[in-house]
């Protein structure tokens, strides 16, 4: 499957990304960085413990990787 049809089959904006991070490499780059990252685990544990500390900086650094 092409980055493309990835970001059409989840409702995202290809061209817009491409337009953004300006070559299909870097594109992939992040891809793969953000579904190794550990942050949304982490964010949901956080929530599941109400520890709102460590979810606000889990959602922050979330945030910075997508």
């Amino acid at each position: 499957m092409s980055l493309a049809t990835c970001y059409t089959a989840l409702g995202g904006n290809y061209e817009g990304v491409l337009g953004r991070l300006r070559s299909e490499r870097l594109v992939q780059k992040f891809v793969l960085k953000f579904l190794n990252d550990g942050s949304y685990e982490l964010l949901c544990q956080s929530l599941e413990n109400k520890n709102r500390e460590e979810a606000f900086r889990a959602a922050h650094t979330l945030k910075g990787v997508s």
